[in-house]
């Protein structure tokens, strides 16, 4: 089975999730039969780096069997989901704070985080480490004062999600009893968490 490394907490969110508009994806096909469409990729001897969903993963080249699109060359690009800047950039957190734009960062870093629950490539510590990236995406956005209760509540379930995948460890035989429950439960938070940012999204401009 296919072992996906993060580098620096990076985010894997294969085939899932669609890349920023405008951009190209190549395609890695694996031995197992898979296959991952990346943003951009390079050869790096015994290792294949792909950048995905806004960070940089590394595989083993033996676990591919084709790729489709041709390697780049130098560093590879990051990017944050759905738009062209880092969503806390600094000249983002200075800008006057916008309702429907926040509204939109905060959907997008939670349909990033409920794609990553169903990837079967990663073990409970990698995906642990992918949500402990979105936490720090979703601490550095500026939300207006009707989000910040919903902001403040999806901080805690990103942290329940990083403490479940912990909980489940890095092989099957590694999870703590009540590792799946947890997990369960984080899963649906984030879902109640869209619903929660929609209706605050509806309501009137303060």
């Amino acid at each position: 089975m296919m072992r996906a490394r993060l580098i620096g907490g990076g985010l894997v969110l294969m085939a899932a999730v669609g890349w920023p508009a405008g951009l190209a994806a190549d395609v890695i096909h694996l031995v197992n039969g898979s296959a991952l469409e990346v943003e951009a990729w390079r050869d790096l001897g015994d290792i294949i780096e792909f950048a995905s969903g806004g960070g940089i993963v590394q595989i083993a080249k033996i676990e591919v069997r084709k790729i489709d699109g041709k390697p780049r060359r130098g560093d590879l690009p990051m990017y944050s989901s759905g738009t062209g800047a880092g969503a806390a950039s600094p000249t983002s957190a200075a800008a006057p704070v916008d309702r429907a734009a926040a509204v939109k960062q905060l959907t997008e870093i939670l349909t990033d985080g409920e794609a990553l629950f169903g990837q079967p490539f990663l073990s409970g510590v990698e995906k642990a480490g992918a949500f402990r990236r979105l936490a720090e995406r979703w601490r550095g956005l500026e939300v207006p004062d009707a989000l910040r209760d919903v902001h403040r509540k999806g901080e805690e379930a990103i942290q329940a999600a990083v403490d479940a995948f912990v909980a489940e460890g890095a092989l099957p035989g590694d999870a703590a009893p009540d590792a799946r429950q947890r997990t369960e439960k984080a899963k649906a938070d984030f879902r109640s968490l869209q619903d929660e940012i929609k209706k605050a999204g509806a309501g009137k401009q303060g």
